[in-house]
Parts: C-alpha cells; structure tokens; sequence
C-alpha cells in the first residue's frame, strides 16, 4: 500500500498514503539501511524524504512504517452512477445532486 501510495474515495478529504506516513526504515539496492522521516507530526527541517520514498512502485525495499492514524468518520457516503452515454454524465449528475441537496434542506 506504502509502495503505490494507495488511496480512494475519501482521498480529496482526507489525503493519501504519503500524508499519513511519518517515517520509514528503507533498505536501498546497496543494501545500506536507512531511516527517514520523524515521529513528530510536524517537522519542517531537511527534505522530505518520506514523500520521497512513497509511490515508489517497489524501487526501494520499506521495510518498517510508522503510519498516521485518524479516526472512523461520524457518517460515509458514496455513489456510484451509470449513463448511457457520456454527454448525459454531467447534465445528469447536476439534477441528482440537486434532488438530494434539497431533500437535505
């Protein structure tokens, strides 16, 4: 998950992968071991190398993370929506949007 910096539905929210990563141990392709990152949830001194290291698609060997964590959201909600053809989508995604937000009110 680290390796692809994975992420979903929630990701405009919440973030990604790499948001949630605060330090890593990296086994390079020398075999040299080194550790990135801190676990203080802010740092603005020195590169990022974390963000670095996440995404890389399996270049780097990570062998230990330590993760971020938040809680569960009070309430989830998601959609999924099919069309006919692609020049209804936005058209029809406005009037579903809109039923729903005055039911809401």
């Amino acid at each position: 998950m680290v390796g692809n910096n994975a992420s979903g539905v929630r990701t405009v929210k919440y973030g990604a992968t790499k948001d949630y990563v605060l330090s890593m141990v990296i086994i390079l392709p020398s075999g040299e071991v080194i550790r990135v990152g801190t676990n203080a949830i802010k740092s603005s001194s020195g590169y990022d190398l974390c963000r670095l290291f996440v995404g890389s698609e399996g270049t780097w060997d990570d062998r230990r993370v330590t993760l971020r964590l938040i809680g569960l959201p009070a309430e989830f909600m998601a959609a999924v929506a099919q069309f006919d053809l692609i020049r209804e989508a936005p058209i029809q995604s406005f009037r579903l949007c809109d039923r729903v937000c005055l039911r809401l009110l």
